[in-house]
């Protein structure tokens, strides 16, 4: 069982959008074909959008699902960095707002980091940090084809 560390917009497209690769990762995580890993930094992200989604879109049953799919998950949970660790590595990512994410991320050590936002997490980044950064569209293709 792969161990995945799931960026936010995984988790927004995979909430929002129903027929979507992020949709079938968010699948694959509460049918425990994989362990999700779920950080502090992420979950606020995920959080605070879904709720401001639910609200401009009469959507409550969203956050149902979503509070059903953490029940079924059950993932690990990587606490927020502290002040400190994000100020010193911030060479790390270009984009400021992704430095806990990927701080947390390197803390956890999973076996694949799942994100749709390969502008800031480039190939670059998974030198850096040695993370194995993919697409959700790779990650399934490359694990259940």
């Amino acid at each position: 069982m792969s161990r995945l560390f799931l960026d936010s917009n995984v988790f927004v497209g995979g909430f929002v959008a129903p027929w979507s690769f992020e949709r079938v990762v968010l699948k694959y995580c509460a049918a425990h074909l994989h362990k999700l890993i779920y950080a502090e930094a992420v979950k606020a992200e995920v959080e605070r959008f879904l709720l401001a989604y639910a609200q401009q879109h009469n959507a409550d049953w969203l956050l149902e699902e979503y509070d059903k799919f953490i029940r079924l998950a059950r993932p690990e949970v990587i606490p927020y960095p502290s002040r400190e660790d994000v100020v010193a590595a911030r060479p790390l990512i270009r984009h400021e707002a992704d430095v806990p994410v990927i701080l947390s991320a390197m803390r956890a050590a999973p076996d694949w980091l799942i994100t749709s936002n390969t502008e800031h997490f480039t190939p670059e980044v998974g030198v850096r940090t040695g993370l194995r950064i993919v697409e959700p569209a790779a990650f399934v293709r490359a694990t259940h084809t």
